[in-house]
């Protein structure tokens, strides 16, 4: 009686466990998981200005100069931010994030607007 009284609470702590243990894959990758393994997926969106004055955006190393009304068509990886360099100072100003992209933005259109 003493024996299965002793291995009564590491078998109740075990069944409490294992079905946490089995469920405790990951589905999905999220962006810091893809940063540390070193593989980020392009995602392909294009940016209209619809602000009525041109604006000029950085992202990463490249510039955008979108002119009123013109579109540009962007690959970037996920979790990049595209960054207003210079714009009408009403609306947009010099270092406001304009875009962060996720994987929801694949084929989509930003307007940039007022």
């Amino acid at each position: 009686m003493k024996f299965i009284a002793s291995i009564s609470p590491m078998f109740i702590a075990l069944t409490l466990i294992a079905p946490q243990a089995a469920h405790a894959g990951v589905g999905h990758l999220d962006l810091l998981a893809n940063a540390a393994i070193g593989k980020s997926k392009g995602v392909k969106f294009s940016l209209m200005n619809e602000s009525g004055a041109p604006l000029v955006l950085k992202d990463g190393d490249d510039i955008i100069k979108l002119g009123p009304g013109k579109s540009a068509y962007v690959k970037e990886p996920m979790g990049s931010r595209i960054v207003v360099v210079d714009g009408p100072m009403q609306s947009h100003k010099p270092g406001d994030v304009v875009v962060e992209v996720t994987g929801m933005l694949s084929g989509a259109i930003v307007h940039i607007g007022k």
